[in-house]
């Protein structure tokens, strides 16, 4: 049987954040988008996140040797979250789903 161990595991969400920058008119602190109005975007930002990520990169970054227990769709958000945790030397101890990977968006 194969063992490995770890200093760290961390379980919980992983996701990509979309950050949008744009020209997206605003009132009193509020965005306005009026239903079918196209509105011009300066930058689009795509990073990992959700809490069980954060946490793992963290620990990693620290030195300890770092697992993930999450669940990741098999989409592009997927790869993208994997490709983050394996660039972090994070190992992946989850579940790949057929469901789609969690997606946020800022604006």
């Amino acid at each position: 049987m194969f063992h490995k161990s770890f200093d760290v595991v961390t379980f919980g969400s992983g996701a990509v954040d979309i950050f949008i920058h744009g020209s997206i008119p605003e009132m009193n602190k509020n965005l306005v988008l009026p239903i079918g109005s196209k509105n011009t975007i300066h930058d689009i930002q795509y990073h990992v996140g959700g809490g069980g990520i954060n946490s793992a990169v963290a620990f990693a970054r620290f030195g300890y040797k770092t697992g993930f227990m999450g669940k990741i769709g098999r989409d592009y958000f997927g790869k993208k979250i994997l490709k983050c945790i394996h660039k972090e030397k994070i190992l992946f101890l989850g579940e790949k789903s057929n469901e789609e990977s969690g997606v946020s968006l800022i604006i």
